[in-house]
């Protein structure tokens, strides 16, 4: 589904969203620059706790302040990701 052409970024934003999403789908899709220029696939990919927790904390630095600080509270994001959030938070 990934590598068909019509697929749009509203659809990838929703997949990324979606807690059911297998690890190898969010990889991939993490994996597509293309896909990363939209803020909403970038933030969405953090907050999945499926999502492996380097590519988490990399996506993390590309995230506003005040979505930073929403993370560091959020009890559904991965400890590590949590953790890294409030560090990040500290320094702004």
């Amino acid at each position: 589904v990934l590598l068909n052409e019509r697929i749009t970024e509203d659809e990838i934003a929703i997949t990324t969203s979606l807690k059911a999403t297998e690890t190898d789908v969010l990889v991939k899709i993490a994996e597509k620059k293309g896909w990363l220029k939209s803020y909403k696939i970038r933030y969405n990919l953090v907050i999945n706790p499926k999502t492996p927790v380097r590519i988490a904390i990399k996506l993390l630095f590309t995230l506003t302040n005040k979505d930073i600080r929403n993370i560091s509270k959020n009890k559904e994001v991965t400890y590590v990701v949590r953790l890294g959030a409030t560090k990040l938070g500290m320094k702004a």
